[in-house]
C-alpha cells in the first residue's frame, strides 16, 4: 500500500481544517492506496477498473466512506472502500456524479457476464469442496482433536470473509448450495459424503443468507 504521503494525523476530521474541503489534504494519495488495496475492484458489484482489465474499460472507481463524514466517520482505511460510480450512487441519497465527468455505466454484454459466471462458478465449486471437508471434520472428529479445530478454524475464516467481502461471500455460498443440491442427486457423490445432504446444503445457504442480509444493510 502506498503510504509515503499519507498523514496519520488526517485519519480523524479534527486533524485538519474542514472549512473549505471535507476531505483531508492527503486524500489523493489516500484514495489511491485504497483502490490499490481493493485490487481496483468495486467491493459491491465486483466490476474491475478499465485501467487493469479490457472488459471493464471506462469504469470510474470512487473511494467511499462506509460511515459518512457527515455522520462522524473517519478517513481511516477501515472506513474506506472502493466502489464504482453506480454502486457509490446507491449508497447515497443524492447524485454524486453531478458536475463530474465520469463513466457511470457498469460494462455489460455477453463476454462480461460469461467471465463473471465462470469466475463465480469455479469459486463456488472450491467453496463447496472446502466447506464439505470442514463440515465433515466438525461432524466426524471428536472434540479436542486437531482436525476438529481445523474445521472450527474454517468457521472463523468464513466469518472474516463475510465481514470483509459480504456480497462476494453471499454469491459464492448461494451458488455452492445450488451446486451441492444438484450433486446430492448423484448416488456416487452421496455415498462418499460423510455428512447429511440436508446439513451440507443448508449449511451453505445459511452463510449466503446472513452475508446477503449484512451486505444489504451495509449498502443502505
Amino acid at each position: 500500500m502506498e503510504t509515503e504521503r499519507i498523514n496519520p494525523a488526517y485519519h480523524k476530521q479534527d486533524g485538519y481544517d474542514t472549512t473549505n474541503d471535507k476531505y483531508p489534504p492527503d486524500w489523493n494519495a489516500r484514495s489511491k492506496a485504497v483502490r490499490k488495496r481493493d485490487d481496483y475492484i468495486c467491493q459491491d458489484c465486483g466490476v474491475k477498473s478499465g485501467y487493469h482489465t479490457p472488459y471493464g474499460e471506462g469504469v470510474t472507481l470512487d473511494v467511499h466512506h462506509i460511515t459518512f463524514l457527515s455522520d462522524g466517520g473517519s478517513n481511516r482505511f477501515d472506513n474506506l472502500t472502493t466502489l464504482c460510480v453506480d454502486c457509490h450512487n446507491d449508497r447515497h441519497e443524492h447524485d454524486i456524479t453531478e458536475g463530474r465527468d465520469v463513466t457511470t455505466q457498469t460494462p455489460s454484454g455477453p463476454l462480461v457476464w460469461f467471465r463473471q459466471l465462470v469466475r463465480y462458478s469455479l469459486g463456488s465449486v472450491g467453496v463447496l469442496l472446502l466447506h464439505t471437508i470442514a463440515l465433515s471434520l466438525l461432524v466426524t472428529q471428536p472434540t479436542g482433536e486437531p482436525l476438529y479445530f481445523a474445521g472450527g478454524g474454517y468457521i472463523v475464516l468464513l466469518t472474516v470473509a463475510g465481514v470483509l467481502r459480504t456480497k462476494q461471500t453471499a454469491i459464492l455460498y448461494a451458488l455452492a448450495g445450488c451446486i451441492g443440491m444438484a450433486l446430492m442427486q448423484v448416488p456416487f457423490v452421496v455415498a462418499i459424503i460423510p455428512v447429511s445432504r440436508v446439513i451440507l446444503v443448508c449449511s451453505t445457504w445459511i452463510p449466503a443468507l446472513l452475508t446477503g442480509i449484512w451486505w444489504w444493510h451495509q449498502r443502505k
